[in-house]
């Protein structure tokens, strides 16, 4: 009985899952792009885990406008100096659609540290869609992140009350 239990619960747990993976075409679109481009080891993904995949599921299918969404991948143990920053940029734009436009762009000589944040300007729902993008000596983190506008405004009107909020 709780091998069949567990069985359908993994089960329900892979189907729920299923439409979150087609809904994140441009995500995975863009990381495969940087592992082929730059020959790139499998990344982590530290959300799809067999707990927080399903989760992450069921909170992006409810129906609550005001959650958040995150999906986060990252490549580790890079050889240093694998990014330089005009390629890195370049092939970035070349990857994702037109819509995404570049919002914030950070290159750090000293630090061998490429930051570039895009934002979705098609968006039509009420949730702003971002891409952050951070390349560093030997590792590389991708996060697409979808907050609710009214999140976002309160972040702007009142940065510190909300990470006090967050905090808690």
């Amino acid at each position: 009985m709780k091998r069949a239990a567990f069985a359908l619960g993994l089960l329900l747990a892979v189907v729920v899952a299923l439409p979150a993976r087609a809904a994140d075409k441009e995500f995975d679109s863009l990381v495969n792009t940087l592992r082929h481009h730059y020959s790139l080891p499998r990344p982590e993904y530290p959300l799809r885990g067999i707990f927080m995949g399903p989760m992450m599921a069921l909170a992006r299918h409810s129906g609550d406008a005001r959650k958040t969404e995150v999906e986060v991948a990252t490549f580790e143990n890079i050889q240093p100096g694998r990014f330089e920053p005009v390629d890195f940029e370049n092939t970035v734009n070349r990857s994702l659609p037109s819509n995404w436009r570049p919002f914030v762009r950070v290159f750090s000589r000293k630090d061998h540290e490429i930051t570039l944040v895009y934002m979705d300007t098609a968006s039509t729902s009420q949730r702003m869609r971002l891409f952050i993008v951070t390349a560093e000596d030997n590792e590389l983190t991708l996060v697409r992140v979808r907050v609710p506008d009214d999140q976002t405004m309160a972040w702007v009107d009142n940065p510190t009350h909300m990470a006090k909020q967050q905090a808690k």
